[in-house]
């Protein structure tokens, strides 16, 4: 795209969804110039929506959909309208904008993007800054009581970072790793650094990243920023008590206001248990402002699916033979999801496994990390510009001495790969589940 677009504001734009989403998807991933200038503006023109409400804002490298869809889960279970704005999506755009679970409906959206594309075009924005706004601008037209925004890429120059002292309750952080390295740089201090980002002057912030090492970095980001730092490891604690292989466990809970015995959740694994423990912290935090009760809480997490729309959190579609689909997409959540699979009855048993991974990950980590529990790396070419092809991936593997096979679409990977009678799992990317799904939906 050119750096810079004529004024279209009295230009004919597209009349379905369709091709408005599609004019969105063309627009820019990332821009030359960073910084929050364009959203601010963009932002302006439409009266400044976000400060129409209170919010919760989240980042991280791994965790941070899942803690941002649980807190608004136990929200919604306490009767509060809740707005909730996550990514990417899996299957459809309108996943990533909801109230109490709901998807911003086809209807809505249109008007919505009809109403707030022109402006983006004016302003030269990103697909991520088109987003935003129009999540923000949804919330303050449907009168939501609290928002909880997920950040996109970092914190510092997320375009959810627009958001300000004046209208945010509470900043959480989970987990740091090795991710968007080009953006965010290449060392773990670097990448937290950008994650402090949305600390907020006076505003308390809770960090969920255990490295003692980092710890330097984000009091330095309190002390200029006057936030009232926690760290989540010195006042709480979770223990899991038990994995069962359909991906549920049950967990014992620590905070300072509550003490709670097997707790049962439908997500799973270690670090699982971590988000569901920084987001009964976050809750906590809130408490004043927003009264929830046990009660809201055991709901919410059972109906996290429910309320947030939260999916490829090691999602079991089939059982026997059991096909697993998770949308771990670094080293990071892969190495997540090994433990997990382990921890739930799987440990020696050996996948087939359909990969796919973008082209700014770090493929060679991943595979390493699959390469023990995989019988044969299954690829296929996705449908996504940024997504490496199955070649360049099976040479990376066969580096490795990983066997692998090449497919010309997810759909005939997942042909070939079904009907074996064999373990199956999904992983590397959220583009990945999304076909798979689609293609799964469709059988």
């Amino acid at each position: 795209m050119p750096e810079t677009r004529p004024n279209i504001a009295s230009e004919i734009l597209p009349s379905t969804l369709h091709e408005l989403l599609e004019e969105l998807y063309t627009l820019r991933r990332f821009h030359a110039s960073a910084g929050l200038h364009r959203i601010e503006s963009l932002l302006s023109a439409l009266d400044n929506p976000q400060k129409r409400f209170p919010s919760v804002h989240i980042a991280g490298t791994n965790g941070k959909g899942t803690v941002s869809s649980l807190i608004a889960s136990v929200l919604t279970e306490a009767g509060y309208k809740v707005g909730l704005y996550t990514s990417p999506h899996i299957l459809r755009f309108n996943e990533r904008i909801r109230i109490n679970g709901a998807e911003v409906s086809d209807e809505e959206l249109l008007a919505l993007v009809r109403r707030i594309m022109p402006l983006v075009m004016q302003e030269n924005g990103t697909f991520f800054e088109a987003a935003t706004a129009l999540a923000f601008q949804y919330f303050a037209d449907n009168d939501v009581d609290i928002a909880v925004i997920e950040t996109g890429l970092g914190g510092r120059l997320d375009a959810t970072n627009v958001l300000t002292a004046e209208n945010v309750l509470l900043t959480a952080i989970t987990s740091i790793d090795y991710d968007h390295i080009e953006y965010l740089g290449d060392t773990l201090p670097q990448i937290a650094s950008e994650k402090a980002g949305i600390m907020k002057q006076g505003v308390p912030c809770i960090v969920a990243e255990p490295r003692g090492e980092l710890r330097a970095t984000f009091n330095d980001h309190a002390k200029r920023t006057n936030a009232r730092l926690s760290f989540l490891d010195d006042d709480c604690a979770v223990k899991v008590e038990e994995c069962s292989q359909n991906f549920t466990m049950r967990l014992q809970i620590t905070t300072p206001q509550y003490v709670r015995n097997s707790v049962e959740s439908r997500l799973c694994g270690t670090h699982q248990a971590r988000n569901i423990l920084t987001a009964a912290a976050c809750l906590e935090n809130i408490q004043v402002q927003f009264p929830s009760t046990e009660t809201d809480f055991l709901s919410g997490l059972q109906n996290i699916h429910r309320n947030s729309g939260l999916r490829g959190r090691i999602e079991l579609l089939r059982s026997a033979p059991p096909l697993v689909m998770d949308v771990a997409h670094n080293p990071a959540g892969m190495a997540m999801l090994i433990q997990t699979l382990q921890q739930c009855g799987y440990a020696g048993v050996r996948w087939n496994v359909v990969f796919g991974a973008m082209q700014d990950k770090h493929l060679e980590a991943m595979l390493k990390t699959l390469a023990p529990i995989c019988a044969c790396l299954h690829l296929p070419n996705l449908d996504f510009s940024r997504a490496r092809t199955a070649q360049d991936i099976a040479q990376a593997a066969e580096n490795l001495g990983i066997e692998t096979r090449e497919y010309a679409s997810v759909a005939e990977a997942c042909e070939n790969v079904t009907p074996k009678a064999a373990p199956m799992l999904v992983a590397g990317s959220f583009h990945l589940a999304e076909e798979v799904l689609q293609w799964w939906n469709k059988g």
